[in-house]
């Protein structure tokens, strides 16, 4: 049986283990309700063409007295992803058991 570590990240729980990491991209407020794009690409960098893209959507959530927009991936393969949302864009790797973040606030 694989080992399941349930993580809770800013109102979303995550479920990650052996197969599988999160991405977790905090955002400026003014791109609330933007999509965020995530593509995984292969050992080329060239965009993978027989994997599926991610999309999430940048949503607010109150953490104690303050606001963070995010959007959160709460389950991917890990893999070097290209993040793109208008204006904005960035490439991370996603690790399996882990939790990867960018930050374009």
């Amino acid at each position: 049986m694989d080992y399941i570590q349930r993580i809770e990240v800013e109102g979303v729980i995550l479920r990650l283990d052996e197969q599988n990491g999160a991405l977790v991209v905090y955002a400026k407020e003014e791109m609330r309700g933007e999509t965020v794009d995530a593509t995984l690409k292969d050992s080329s960098s060239v965009l993978a063409k027989t994997l599926a893209g991610y999309k999430a959507n940048i949503v607010g959530r109150r953490v104690n007295s303050d606001f963070v927009f995010a959007a959160v991936f709460p389950r991917l393969p890990p893999g070097f992803y290209t993040v793109i949302a208008p204006f904005e864009i960035s490439e991370i790797t996603v690790f399996p058991g882990e939790t990867a973040e960018i930050d374009w606030r």
